[in-house]
C-alpha cells in the first residue's frame, strides 16, 4: 500500500485482486458559477471557466491550440460531443466503441513518422437512478515500428466511481488487445521509447493517459452518485488527438464519436440514414456496433440486446421500432420507476423490455408487442408526464 500526502489532497493506491485502486479527493480550482475550474489550467471569467489555452471547456478539459488538437467527449448526464463538435444525448447502457483510428508513431524528435498506432477506445456505462452514466473505458492500442515490423500491444481499463467528493479509480491491464483474454494488473509498457501508463491528477480528480508520440491524450473523471447533477467537477471522458498525426479514421459506420466534418459522417447524415432523431440514430449505431460486452458488472441483457438488434437493424421496420422502443431507455422517469420494481438485476429488467420491444416491432409480432404494451401499462410508470409511452400501441 502507498499513501501520498500533499497540502490539498490525499492519493491512496492499493493493490487489489490484480488491479490498482486509486482514491482522489482534490478540490480542483476556483469556484465559478455552478462548477469549479480546472486547477492550473483555467480561470473564471464572468462566471465561466476559461482555459488558459483558449481551447476547450475550463471546467472539464482544456486542449492544446498550438498543435491543432481535435477532441471528442462524453460527459455530464451524458452528452456526446463529436470530433466535429456536434452534440447529442447519449443513452448507452452497455459497452460501445467510442473511437477507432490509426495515427502515426513519431520519432523522438517529433518530426518523422517511424511507425503507426492503432487506437480503440470503448466506453461502458451503469445506471444511476434513471440515467446511464459513464462507468469507465478501455483503451486498446497497438504500436508498429516500420523499420523492423515489431509490434507492441497494450490494453488499459479504468473503472471509476465517486461518492461525496471522493473519487475511486480501479485500473487493470494486459499486454495484448485480445477481447477474450483476461484482465490483470496494470501494464507498464515501453513501446520503442514511448512509455504507456496512467497517471493521476489529484487536484482535479482525473485519470490521464498521454501517449504523445501517437498524438493521443485521454482523461476521465467519474460521476459522483451523491451529488448527481450538482457535481461541481464535471464527470466524463475526453479523447484528444493531434489532428496532423491522424492517418486514418476507422470504423466510421459504428463509432459513437463521429470524426471531423471533412471526414464524416455527420450527425445529420446518420439521422438521415436511419430516418430518426439524432439521439435515436446514435443508439442505433451502438446496436449495430455489436461491441463485446465483457465489462465489469455487465448486465446479462447487454449481450442479448446486441443479438436481438443485429437482425432488427437490417429491416425496413427499424425506424418504427427505434422511434417507439428508444423511449424505454431515454425517459429517466420511466427507467427509474420500472427498474425500482426489480430489486435484483434491475438494469436487466429495462434492457430486456427494450429488447423485447425491438424484436416485436421489427418482426411485427403482435402477441409479443401486446405483451410489451401490457408490461408498460401494468408497471404504473406511465402517466401524462411521459406522453411518449402513453400512446404505445401495436397497430402495425
Amino acid at each position: 500500500m502507498k499513501i501520498l500526502f500533499s497540502l490539498t489532497l490525499i492519493v491512496l493506491v492499493l493493490d487489489y485482486n490484480e488491479a490498482d485502486i486509486i482514491y482522489l479527493n482534490g478540490e480542483s480550482g476556483v469556484a465559478c458559477g455552478e462548477h469549479r475550474c480546472l486547477k492550473d489550467q483555467a480561470e473564471c471569467v464572468h462566471q465561466k471557466c476559461v482555459c488558459f489555452s483558449g481551447h476547450g471547456n475550463g471546467n472539464f478539459a482544456c486542449y492544446n491550440s498550438s498543435n491543432d488538437e481535435v477532441y471528442a467527449e462524453i460527459k455530464n448526464d451524458p452528452i456526446i460531443v463529436t470530433f466535429a463538435h456536434e452534440r447529442v444525448a447519449a443513452h448507452m447502457p452497455c459497452r460501445a466503441l467510442f473511437t477507432h483510428l490509426h495515427s502515426y508513431f513519431q520519432g523522438t524528435d517529433g518530426t518523422q513518422h517511424i511507425g503507426s498506432c492503432e487506437i480503440k477506445v470503448f466506453t461502458f456505462a451503469f445506471k444511476i437512478r434513471g440515467k446511464f452514466y459513464l462507468q469507465g473505458f478501455d483503451l486498446l492500442m497497438s504500436i508498429m515500428l516500420w523499420e523492423t515490423w515489431q509490434k507492441k500491444d497494450i490494453s488499459i481499463r479504468i473503472e471509476g466511481s465517486a461518492k461525496d467528493g471522493t473519487f475511486t479509480f480501479l485500473e487493470s491491464g494486459k499486454d495484448n488487445v485480445d477481447v477474450a483474454s483476461d484482465w490483470g494488473p496494470p501494464e507498464k509498457v515501453n513501446a520503442f521509447g514511448q512509455k504507456i501508463r496512467t497517471y493521476y491528477d489529484g487536484d482535479n480528480n482525473l485519470a490521464i493517459i498521454d501517449v504523445a508520440r501517437c498524438g493521443l491524450r485521454i482523461q476521465f473523471r467519474p460521476t459522483d452518485v451523491d451529488h448527481g447533477k450538482d457535481q461541481t467537477q464535471i464527470p466524463g471522458l475526453s479523447v484528444a488527438l493531434v489532428q496532423n498525426n491522424v492517418a486514418q479514421w476507422l470504423s466510421r459506420n459504428i463509432v459513437l464519436a463521429l470524426p471531423p466534418f471533412h471526414i464524416g459522417p455527420t450527425l445529420g447524415e446518420i439521422s438521415n440514414q436511419f430516418n430518426v432523431a439524432p439521439s435515436e440514430a446514435i443508439l442505433a449505431r451502438f446496436l449495430e456496433g455489436a461491441a463485446d460486452q465483457n465489462f465489469p458488472g455487465a448486465p446479462s441483457q447487454c449481450g442479448h440486446l446486441i443479438t436481438t438488434a443485429s437482425d432488427c437493424m437490417v429491416r425496413e421496420s427499424r425506424k418504427e421500432a427505434l422511434e417507439l422502443c428508444s423511449s424505454l431507455l431515454m425517459l429517466p422517469k420511466f427507467v427509474r420507476c420500472f427498474t425500482n420494481k426489480t430489486l435484483e438485476h434491475e438494469t436487466d429488467s429495462v434492457l430486456e423490455l427494450f429488447g423485447a420491444c425491438l424484436n416485436a416491432l421489427c418482426h411485427r409480432i403482435t402477441p409479443e408487442c401486446l405483451l410489451v404494451q401490457d408490461r408498460i401499462t401494468s408497471s404504473h410508470c406511465v402517466d401524462d408526464t411521459v406522453p411518449e409511452l402513453t400512446g404505445f400501441n401495436c397497430q402495425f
